[in-house]
């Protein structure tokens, strides 16, 4: 005889639904209102340089943004524009808004952005769950994950959803989404040129009109981009365009070094490694990168999945607030981890946890590096022995 589900069990299911979709609704909404009211200090960094490129200037030269800045918000603070100009045309039809309205469109989009990706990387990953297990999943990826991003005000999200609807086109042969969103990618490349690199060796073997169209859509890029900012590059090349990346920056001082989330400052601040020997441990990542990425080019989901990671630890720039992109990570371990034995899903859950807690217990945001280290280490229990049930093969 079938065991079907008690009146009092659907009522308690039905009850616990609402209550988690709730409580998502509130901490996403909490979530932005602070961050518009106390948090944030990104988005200027992309309201004063559209604004540059809509009044005929150059948003590479700090000159020109810094006086935006300074108007805006009264204060300098660290703005160079490391992006695209492209990115300028995503951000062009908020800077319509006065400033604090359009941050408050700029925080919504984001959640937007991010509520968007999730379904579609669960689909790609088969990851079904009861509906208030999946909100509480959701709330664990946001707080271990998408926090800081959004307290930062970070593009983060946007690269985010880009890849998965780059994953999500490839698999269902939507060759023009697949290339636009593959383009998309790169509006942050430090820390989603691996990934990047991973789907287009994938696609070289699988389908290379993808590539053509993804790098035809890049060079029109640089062309309109070229059309509208002529001779872009100048501010680069005349030491315009300060080194924010590694000099804290206040307007025009310069305050002190920058700790980076990367693995130079990681070895260097937590284990006191520099020189020769951190160079040395970072190709020995680089060349195990390579041994990875190539061995699994032909299961599109696992080298795209692993490729996060592993960028984050060769990138030589990046912060913890772009770590929402691990998110499709952390989720695929999760889905994989219940179809491991009961050893190794101890071991998963024993690093999920610790992954919790690094928020809380991380001294400088060097330690953010354990986030994409405990990932991966994970990621490898989860697919060892490597099995074609992993999707994407």
């Amino acid at each position: 005889m079938f065991d079907f589900p008690s009146e009092s069990s659907k009522r308690a299911t039905r009850l616990a639904s609402v209550a988690t979709s709730w409580a998502l609704f509130l901490v996403l909404f909490i979530a932005v209102l602070a961050v518009w009211d106390r948090y944030g200090e990104s988005y200027i960094g992309y309201y004063a340089p559209t604004l540059v490129v809509w009044q005929g200037g150059n948003p590479y030269d700090y000159l020109q943004a810094l006086q935006v800045v300074e108007a805006t918000i009264g204060m300098g603070g660290n703005t160079p524009f490391y992006y695209p100009i492209w990115l300028t045309f995503l951000v062009g039809p908020l800077i319509a808004l006065p400033f604090n309205w359009s941050k408050l469109a700029w925080l919504v989009l984001s959640v937007v952005f991010w509520v968007s990706a999730m379904p579609l990387f669960e689909s790609l990953f088969r990851y079904r769950l009861v509906v208030w297990v999946r909100w509480l999943v959701w709330l664990w990826a946001f707080w271990v994950f998408g926090w800081l991003t959004l307290r930062a005000e970070q593009i983060a999200f946007a690269i985010l959803l880009a890849l998965a609807v780059c994953l999500w086109a490839i698999t269902r042969r939507r060759t023009i989404i697949a290339a636009a969103s593959l383009a998309l990618l790169l509006l942050k490349p430090n820390i989603s040129f691996l990934p990047f690199a991973a789907i287009l060796l994938y696609l070289w073997d699988q389908d290379r009109q993808v590539v053509w169209r993804t790098l035809g859509i890049l060079a029109g890029l640089v062309v309109v981009s070229t059309l509208i900012v002529p001779q872009w590059w100048e501010p680069i090349g005349s030491g315009r365009l300060p080194r924010g990346w590694d000099q804290g920056l206040n307007g025009l001082e310069v305050e002190g070094r920058r700790l980076n989330t990367t693995t130079l400052d990681w070895l260097d601040y937590t284990w006191g490694i520099q020189g020769l020997p951190a160079v040395l441990i970072l190709a020995s990542i680089a060349v195990f990168a390579a041994f990875w990425l190539l061995r699994w080019r032909r299961n599109l989901i696992l080298a795209a999945i692993l490729a996060i990671p592993l960028g984050f630890l060769l990138t030589p720039y990046a912060m913890q607030y772009d770590y929402a992109l691990l998110i499709p990570t952390f989720l695929f371990v999760l889905q994989k981890s219940r179809q491991v034995d009961y050893l190794r899903r101890g071991l998963v859950w024993m690093g999920l946890v610790c992954l919790s807690g690094i928020l809380i217990v991380e001294g400088p945001i060097s330690d953010g590096l354990w986030l994409p280290i405990i990932l991966l280490i994970l990621l490898f229990i989860v697919t060892h022995p490597y099995d074609s049930r992993i999707p994407g093969e």
